[in-house]
């Protein structure tokens, strides 16, 4: 492990080490804001919560092959996914959905709020794509719980979501 980095709005990310030679990269479906007391923005597959809402550990992630060895300097390691044969990349795009619905009330101003003033918290969703468990958010744990198929639906994603607004 040679350092952390939280990516941009757009997704881009740098930082600065000592050349290590050749380093991989790994990107988390994590997000966390200052303002978030109760937990972060997370996907992790069912079952994996340990109960700890701001664990980056439970989530999915995807790590890149190794990058290097380069020169001393500045390197752009290009634009990257998880691969299509992984079903879990669409974790991705539960998460996508969830930061939507996260930065809504800051960037619909001036309707919705002041600056930003008041955003909501995170909450961890749990999916695989094959659950069969049901769509619902449920107040015991502060979690969305998706069925596999929920992926394709952000209206679903976000109103599940909404519920953990509402409750927190």
């Amino acid at each position: 492990h040679l350092a952390w980095a939280w990516s941009d709005w757009d997704g881009s990310f740098s930082f600065s080490v000592s050349n290590p030679g050749q380093f991989k990269v790994r990107a988390y479906t994590y997000y966390r804001h200052t303002s978030m007391s109760i937990g972060a923005i997370r996907v992790i597959p069912n079952g994996n919560d340990s109960g700890d809402n701001f664990s980056i550990g439970e989530t999915y992630y995807v790590t890149t092959g190794a990058f290097g060895p380069y020169a001393d300097g500045t390197i752009n390691v290009g634009s990257w996914r998880p691969s299509d044969s992984y079903d879990g990349r669409f974790a991705w795009w539960i998460y996508d959905d969830m930061l939507q619905a996260f930065f809504h009330p800051y960037n619909c101003q001036p309707e919705c709020t002041t600056n930003g003033s008041w955003m909501p918290d995170g909450t961890t969703a749990e999916w695989t794509p094959t659950s069969t468990i049901g769509t619902y958010y449920s107040f015991g744990d502060n979690n969305v719980h998706l069925e596999g198929a929920d992926k394709d639906s952000q209206s679903t994603i976000v109103h599940e979501y909404g519920h953990a607004i509402m409750w927190n």
